[in-house]
């Protein structure tokens, strides 16, 4: 081989290799990601997403356990069939898609019984609870168990599927979840790789079945980088479906703080308009009415630690080809400077039959 040849040969692989890693650092820009795609786009990512039933009885005890729980001593926590366990990996990666980010999250099949023992823990209490009380008659160990899971998910109850249940996450509309969106942001968390779900279900008085689940939050798993955003949103720019987002659910945009100041927050605004009539809402700090018009700043540890919330008043439904465009000022960027943020939603109907 030539010098010249040896040289050309040896700055080929140099190139690869560096096109390669930045495929691998900058594969995901969610900016660019949520602007360009087309409706079409996001139809194609539906139908490959989109749940195992079309309504919300796919999901119940007789079929979905490989091993059965036990709510009463000896307690079991039972193992619940892969293929629901996918379904809602699938309404997570979608939920991530529509928000610009990696739809790539994995099941973590070595916390299955952790996230079993955080249902198992709240089904038996007939209760919601991060931290749950000790069952009488139940194992420390498992209680420990649960106890972890319980600390570091998701939860929810009477919602009969996963897919449900991240449509329920994502919503975050509640008075007791309105002011964090923490479901959602963890969710949405760019760092995220894997979670995995729990469901048990125990009767109630009336003799129905009434499922509670878990969804781990916490990891962590990506690499640092591999997600390129100023700002997380949802709903996102671009074109964004009617299905996943209703009237009465809060805005939220989530703010890169590698580049943002989540400390000077106290002159951040925030205003949305609606085209069609020019309708505006403007939110700022005393916008507090967790059943109306809302706004809030939350920079605490969920996701990315920093977030901005607002909620209009006044909206009955969103209708098809809605569009609303957000501008939110007052922000700063690391360096001191003003920075602020602008976007537009245009919401279309994905699938007519299922439209509101």
């Amino acid at each position: 081989m030539t010098l010249k040849a040896k040289t050309f040969w040896l700055l080929s692989i140099f190139v690869c290799a560096f096109l390669i890693d930045q495929e691998t650092v900058f594969g995901y820009d969610v900016q660019a990601n949520v602007a360009n795609r087309s409706k079409q786009d996001i139809l194609l990512k539906w139908e490959q997403y989109k749940p195992m039933g079309a309504d919300d009885s796919y999901m119940n005890p007789a079929d979905i356990y490989e091993q059965q729980p036990s709510t009463k001593a000896p307690f079991a926590l039972g193992k619940i069939k892969q293929e629901y366990i996918l379904d809602g990996i699938n309404a997570t990666n979608f939920m991530r898609y529509l928000a610009g980010l990696p739809d790539d999250i994995e099941p973590d099949w070595m916390l299955a019984s952790q996230q079993q023992a955080a249902a198992l823990m709240n089904a038996v209490n007939k209760q919601l609870s991060h931290h749950p009380t000790m069952p009488g008659d139940m194992d420390e160990e498992l209680y420990k168990l649960g106890l972890k899971g319980a600390s570091t998910s998701n939860l929810y109850a009477v919602s009969p599927t996963f897919y449900h249940n991240v449509l329920g996450y994502m919503a975050d509309s509640g008075a007791s979840n309105i002011d964090k969106v923490g479901h959602r942001r963890w969710i949405l968390n760019p760092a995220m790789k894997k979670t995995m779900f729990g469901m048990v279900f125990i009767t109630n008085d009336k003799g129905n079945e009434i499922p509670y689940s878990s969804m781990y939050a916490l990891n962590k798993d990506r690499a640092k980088g591999e997600v390129n955003y100023r700002y997380v949103s949802w709903p996102s720019e671009g074109f964004f479906p009617i299905e996943v987002f209703s009237a009465n659910h809060p805005w939220s945009v989530s703010l890169n703080t590698e580049i943002y100041d989540n400390t000077k927050i106290q002159e951040i605004t925030a205003t949305l308009t609606r085209s069609r009539d020019g309708k505006t809402w403007r939110f700022d700090h005393k916008d507090k009415d967790k059943e109306g018009k809302y706004f809030n700043i939350e920079t605490s540890n969920i996701g990315e630690p920093f977030s901005i919330i607002f909620r209009p008043d006044g909206i009955d439904r969103i209708e098809k080809d809605d569009l609303f465009r957000v501008t939110i000022s007052g922000v700063y960027d690391k360096s001191g400077k003003p920075a602020d943020i602008a976007f537009e939603t245009h919401f279309f109907v994905m699938v007519p039959t299922a439209a509101p």
